[in-house]
């Protein structure tokens, strides 16, 4: 294997692992937290660490989508517009699809949950309902992104 390919796979695991351990983090033990916190601490909170956790989790998932996409084209199986039919190609779409999804979704969460987990000073009545129902297609999205990632790994 080429020391290229070996880095490019290194940085694509290691910022992967930080995207998904940072969204275990924040639905298993942030969230939990949070909601057991008076409310406005616990929106005070959430405000002061929505930057820096958007930033985190931006970057992350940032480098991990264009190093798959290298890592797939360039160092991979995708060299032409014929190769997407192939079963490779397929889970690929996929994989790059979901990706796209909690790209364009993940960044909206935090701003959203800031406006329908808070009413004033106090939680609205369905908080916890409202953070499970926004970080729902982010984990279907992470469930569909490892499927494909195993899959392609064995070369499907």
């Amino acid at each position: 294997m080429p020391i290229g390919l070996i880095i490019l796979q290194y940085i694509h695991v290691l910022f992967a692992a930080t995207l998904l351990g940072s969204a275990l983090f924040i639905d298993l033990v942030l969230w939990p937290t949070l909601l057991r916190r008076p409310a406005p601490e616990a929106k005070g909170f959430f405000e002061t660490s929505l930057k820096t956790t958007s930033i985190l989790m931006g970057v992350s998932s940032g480098i991990t989508f264009l190093s798959g996409i290298l890592r797939g084209t360039i160092f991979g199986n995708i060299h032409s517009w014929n190769d997407f039919v192939t079963p490779y190609g397929v889970t690929f779409s996929i994989a790059f699809l979901a990706t796209l999804a909690m790209m364009i979704h993940g960044p909206r969460i935090g701003p959203k949950l800031l406006k329908e987990v808070w009413k004033g000073k106090n939680f609205t009545p369905n908080a916890k309902a409202k953070v499970h129902s926004a970080l729902a297609v982010s984990w279907i999205s992470v469930l569909i992104i490892l499927a494909c990632m195993v899959l392609m790994h064995f070369g499907l």
